[in-house]
Protein backbone atom coordinates (compact mmCIF):
# COMPACT_ATOMS: atom_id res chain seq x y z
CA UNK A 1 0.00 0.00 0.00
CA UNK A 2 1.41 3.31 -0.83
CA UNK A 3 1.50 5.81 1.62
CA UNK A 4 -0.17 9.17 1.22
CA UNK A 5 1.62 11.72 2.50
CA UNK A 6 4.96 10.87 0.72
CA UNK A 7 4.22 11.95 -2.26
CA UNK A 8 3.15 15.15 -0.72
CA UNK A 9 6.30 15.41 0.96
CA UNK A 10 8.12 15.15 -2.06
CA UNK A 11 6.46 17.76 -3.81
CA UNK A 12 7.23 19.83 -0.97
CA UNK A 13 10.95 18.87 -1.30
CA UNK A 14 10.85 20.33 -4.77
CA UNK A 15 8.96 23.14 -3.71
CA UNK A 16 10.91 24.61 -1.58
CA UNK A 17 14.17 23.85 -2.97
CA UNK A 18 12.81 25.67 -6.00
CA UNK A 19 11.79 28.49 -4.05
CA UNK A 20 15.16 28.65 -2.44
CA UNK A 21 17.41 28.84 -5.47
CA UNK A 22 14.87 31.81 -6.60
CA UNK A 23 15.61 33.59 -3.67
CA UNK A 24 19.35 32.71 -3.44
CA UNK A 25 19.75 33.43 -7.45
CA UNK A 26 18.26 36.98 -6.65
CA UNK A 27 20.73 38.12 -3.69
CA UNK A 28 23.42 36.40 -6.00
CA UNK A 29 22.21 38.60 -9.04
CA UNK A 30 22.31 41.67 -6.08
CA UNK A 31 25.77 40.95 -4.79
CA UNK A 32 27.29 40.58 -8.18
CA UNK A 33 25.57 43.56 -9.91
CA UNK A 34 26.74 45.42 -6.76
CA UNK A 35 30.15 44.54 -6.60
CA UNK A 36 30.89 44.81 -10.42
CA UNK A 37 28.94 48.71 -9.94
CA UNK A 38 31.59 49.53 -6.71
CA UNK A 39 34.63 48.09 -8.35
CA UNK A 40 34.21 49.93 -11.56
CA UNK A 41 33.26 53.28 -10.10
CA UNK A 42 36.42 52.82 -7.73
CA UNK A 43 38.88 51.95 -10.76
CA UNK A 44 37.31 53.90 -13.40
CA UNK A 45 36.19 56.95 -11.61
CA UNK A 46 38.21 56.85 -8.63
CA UNK A 47 35.47 56.91 -5.98
CA UNK A 48 36.19 56.36 -2.56
CA UNK A 49 32.97 53.99 -1.14
CA UNK A 50 32.00 53.73 2.39
CA UNK A 51 32.51 50.43 3.32
CA UNK A 52 28.45 49.49 3.62
CA UNK A 53 28.38 50.63 -0.20
CA UNK A 54 27.54 47.26 -1.65
CA UNK A 55 25.64 45.96 1.01
CA UNK A 56 23.38 48.82 1.04
CA UNK A 57 23.19 48.42 -2.73
CA UNK A 58 22.21 44.65 -2.50
CA UNK A 59 19.64 45.64 0.66
CA UNK A 60 18.27 48.23 -2.30
CA UNK A 61 18.05 46.45 -5.40
CA UNK A 62 16.51 43.73 -3.78
CA UNK A 63 13.92 46.01 -2.65
CA UNK A 64 13.44 46.85 -5.91
CA UNK A 65 13.33 43.47 -7.61
CA UNK A 66 11.08 41.85 -4.79
CA UNK A 67 8.39 45.02 -5.57
CA UNK A 68 8.11 44.69 -9.12
CA UNK A 69 7.69 40.25 -8.14
CA UNK A 70 5.21 41.42 -5.56
CA UNK A 71 2.37 42.63 -8.05
CA UNK A 72 0.56 40.07 -9.53
CA UNK A 73 0.58 41.64 -13.25
CA UNK A 74 2.82 39.72 -15.94
CA UNK A 75 4.06 42.72 -16.92
CA UNK A 76 5.93 42.93 -13.87
CA UNK A 77 7.29 40.17 -13.22
CA UNK A 78 8.45 40.51 -17.28
CA UNK A 79 10.11 43.85 -15.97
CA UNK A 80 12.09 42.11 -13.12
CA UNK A 81 13.17 39.44 -15.30
CA UNK A 82 14.32 41.42 -17.81
CA UNK A 83 16.13 43.79 -15.30
CA UNK A 84 18.32 41.00 -13.66
CA UNK A 85 18.91 39.80 -17.20
CA UNK A 86 20.47 42.80 -18.16
CA UNK A 87 22.52 43.90 -14.80
CA UNK A 88 23.93 40.22 -15.19
CA UNK A 89 24.85 40.67 -18.43
CA UNK A 90 26.07 44.23 -17.67
CA UNK A 91 28.00 42.75 -14.72
CA UNK A 92 29.98 40.25 -16.95
CA UNK A 93 31.53 43.45 -18.65
CA UNK A 94 34.91 44.66 -18.45
CA UNK A 95 35.08 47.89 -16.31
CA UNK A 96 36.19 50.25 -19.06
CA UNK A 97 33.07 48.88 -20.88
CA UNK A 98 30.54 48.96 -18.04
CA UNK A 99 30.12 52.54 -18.37
CA UNK A 100 30.04 53.30 -22.06
CA UNK A 101 26.25 53.03 -23.25
CA UNK A 102 27.88 51.73 -26.70
CA UNK A 103 29.79 49.17 -25.46
CA UNK A 104 26.72 47.78 -22.95
CA UNK A 105 24.01 48.20 -25.83
CA UNK A 106 26.29 45.88 -28.25
CA UNK A 107 27.41 43.82 -25.60
CA UNK A 108 23.73 42.81 -24.19
CA UNK A 109 22.09 43.80 -27.44
CA UNK A 110 19.28 40.99 -26.89
CA UNK A 111 18.90 42.01 -23.06
CA UNK A 112 18.94 45.71 -24.00
CA UNK A 113 15.97 44.58 -26.52
CA UNK A 114 14.09 42.29 -23.54
CA UNK A 115 14.39 45.42 -21.05
CA UNK A 116 13.25 47.87 -23.31
CA UNK A 117 9.73 46.03 -24.37
CA UNK A 118 9.59 45.38 -20.87
CA UNK A 119 9.51 48.72 -19.98
CA UNK A 120 7.37 49.25 -23.40
CA UNK A 121 4.60 46.97 -21.88
CA UNK A 122 4.49 48.21 -18.39
CA UNK A 123 2.33 51.47 -17.53
CA UNK A 124 4.32 53.95 -15.39
CA UNK A 125 1.74 53.42 -12.18
CA UNK A 126 1.43 49.47 -13.12
CA UNK A 127 4.14 47.98 -10.59
CA UNK A 128 3.68 50.20 -8.08
CA UNK A 129 2.02 49.72 -4.44
CA UNK A 130 -0.51 52.39 -5.60
CA UNK A 131 -3.27 51.96 -8.05
CA UNK A 132 -4.93 54.78 -9.64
Amino acid sequence: MRHPVLPLIGRFVVVTAALASLVGGAACTARTVCAKDAQCLSEENDVDLESDSVEVCVAEYDGRIAALRANEEPQCQALADAIVAFDLCRAGLDCNDYFDDNDVEDSCKDQVDDLKDAYDDVDGAECSAIES
